[in-house]
C-alpha cells in the first residue's frame, strides 16, 4: 500500500529542481561558445560528401537536437533543388555504409 504525503518541504525540492535546469541551460551555453573555431562553428563542419548520378549526399556532424542533418541536392528540369533531414543515429550509419564505407568511425 501506497501513502501519499504532501508537505512544504516539497516547494523548497521543486524549487531545486528549478535551479538545476538553469545551471545546465548556463552549462550548455558555455559549451557552444567553446566550440567555436575561428569563424567556423562545430555545426559547418562536414563529415562527408559524395556525388553520385548528379546528385550530391552530404552528411553533417551531430547537432544539438540529437540528429545528423542529412543533404540531398542535385539540379533539374526547373533548377537546383535540395532537401535536408535530420537523421538518428542508425540511419546516419546506413547511409554512411551505402555511400561513404571509408568514413564509418567518424560517426
Amino acid at each position: 500500500m501506497n501513502e501519499v504525503v504532501i508537505n512544504i518541504d516539497a516547494l523548497t525540492v521543486e524549487e531545486y529542481l528549478i535551479q538545476n535546469e538553469a545551471e545546465d541551460i548556463t552549462e550548455v551555453a558555455d559549451k557552444l561558445e567553446n566550440s567555436k573555431i575561428g569563424s567556423m562553428t562545430s555545426i559547418d563542419k562536414i563529415l562527408w560528401t559524395v556525388k553520385e548520378k548528379g546528385i550530391k549526399h552530404t552528411l553533417l556532424p551531430k547537432n544539438l537536437v540529437g540528429t545528423y542533418p542529412y543533404r540531398i541536392e542535385g539540379k533539374g528540369r526547373w533548377g537546383p533543388w535540395g532537401r535536408i533531414y535530420q537523421l538518428t543515429y542508425d540511419e546516419a550509419m546506413w547511409k554512411t555504409m551505402e555511400f561513404a564505407p571509408e568514413f564509418l568511425d567518424c560517426i
